[in-house]
C-alpha cells in the first residue's frame, strides 16, 4: 500500500518536472541563446519560384545586425559585425573589407548610384540622421538634417535625389511616427496611413513601395499585435493591404524584380524561422525556405 502512495506522489513529480523544463525551455533557454545569422542567394528569380535549396542558405558568422544588404555586381555583402566594425564581404572569395567610418552606425545600405553606401547615425534611443558615405573618395554627406529615422529597415531610395525614411520624434515618453517622400533640397511629403509601418522596400516601379505595417487590437485580456504587408500607391497616395504576416522577431521586407516581396514569419520564443514569397501579379504567396538559422537577407547572385 505505501508503495503504491509513493508511486502515485513521484508521478506527478516527475509530470511537473517535465512541464517546468518545458517552460523554462520554451520561454527563456530558446530566448537567450543567439541563432546563427544567415543570407539567401539565389542564381535566379525562378528560384523563387519553388523551395529554396539548402546550399542556397549561407551562415554569416560574424554578423550582428539583423539587416544586411547584398551587391549584385561586386557580389559582396554589407553589414556590422561582432566587433561593431563595418564590413563589405565577397561572399564567394572569403575576402574582406573593413570600411573606416566612425560613429553609431546602423543599417546599412548600397546606394544611392555605384559608388555610395548609406546608413543612420544612431543618435538616440534607435534613431539618428541618414548619411550617404562615398567609397571611392571617403566623403560623408549628411542627407536628412534635423530630420531622424529610426535605424530599423524604415528609408529605401528610390533613385539618387528621392528617399522614402520612417520619420521618428520623440515627446517625452512618446513617439510620433510618419512615413515621408524626401526629396532633394529638402522637399518633404507625408504618406498617408503608415503611422505604425515596421519595414520597407522599394523596387523599380516608381509609383510604388512596400511595407510591413503593425496593427493592435485588445482579446479581452491582453493587447494582440498584427502584422500585415502592404502596397503604397504614390501616386494616389493610398494604402492596400495584400496579406497578415505572422512574425514577432523579424521584419525583412526584399522587393525583387517589381514580381517577388520576400519576408519572414519568426515568432518570439520559436527557433524555426519560415522564409515567404509573396507573388504581386496573382496575391498568392508561398513558403520557400524552413531553418533554424536567423535570415538577415535575401538575394539574387
Amino acid at each position: 500500500m505505501r508503495r503504491r502512495l509513493k508511486a502515485r506522489k513521484v508521478i506527478p513529480l516527475g509530470i511537473l518536472a517535465v512541464c517546468l523544463f518545458m517552460i523554462y525551455k520554451i520561454i527563456w533557454l530558446d530566448a537567450h541563446i543567439e541563432r546563427e545569422r544567415a543570407v539567401i542567394c539565389v542564381e535566379g528569380t525562378d528560384e523563387l519560384e519553388g523551395k529554396i535549396k539548402k546550399e542556397n542558405c549561407i551562415v554569416i558568422s560574424d554578423c550582428r545586425n539583423k539587416l544586411t544588404d547584398y551587391n549584385s555586381e561586386k557580389q559582396t555583402l554589407l553589414y556590422i559585425n561582432n566587433q561593431d566594425e563595418l564590413v563589405e564581404k565577397n561572399l564567394w572569395t572569403g575576402e574582406t573589407k573593413i570600411l573606416d567610418i566612425e560613429g553609431n552606425i546602423r543599417k546599412l545600405q548600397y546606394g544611392p548610384g555605384k559608388d555610395k553606401i548609406t546608413y543612420v547615425r544612431e543618435e538616440d534611443a534607435n534613431i539618428g540622421d541618414i548619411y550617404t558615405y562615398n567609397l571611392d573618395d571617403g566623403v560623408e554627406k549628411r542627407i536628412t538634417d534635423g530630420f531622424p529615422s529610426r535605424w530599423l529597415n524604415t528609408y529605401a531610395w528610390k533613385d539618387e535625389s528621392t528617399l522614402f525614411t520612417m520619420n521618428r520624434n520623440r515627446h517625452g515618453e512618446r513617439y510620433d511616427d510618419a512615413l515621408f517622400v524626401w526629396r532633394e533640397g529638402g522637399e518633404k511629403e507625408q504618406i498617408n496611413d503608415t503611422s505604425s509601418i515596421w519595414s520597407i522596400a522599394s523596387g523599380e516601379d516608381e509609383n510604388k513601395i512596400y511595407g510591413i505595417i503593425q496593427g493592435c487590437r485588445f482579446n479581452g485580456i491582453t493587447i494582440e499585435f498584427k502584422y500585415k504587408l502592404i502596397e503604397i500607391d504614390l501616386k494616389n497616395n493610398a494604402v492596400k493591404e495584400l496579406t497578415d504576416i505572422d512574425s514577432e522577431d523579424n521584419f525583412l521586407l526584399e522587393c525583387i524584380d517589381d514580381k517577388y516581396l520576400i519576408y519572414v514569419e519568426q515568432e518570439r520564443y520559436k527557433r524555426k524561422s519560415k522564409v515567404y514569397c509573396y507573388y504581386i501579379e496573382t496575391g498568392e504567396k508561398k513558403c520557400i525556405f524552413k531553418t533554424n538559422k536567423e535570415i538577415v537577407g535575401v538575394f539574387v547572385k
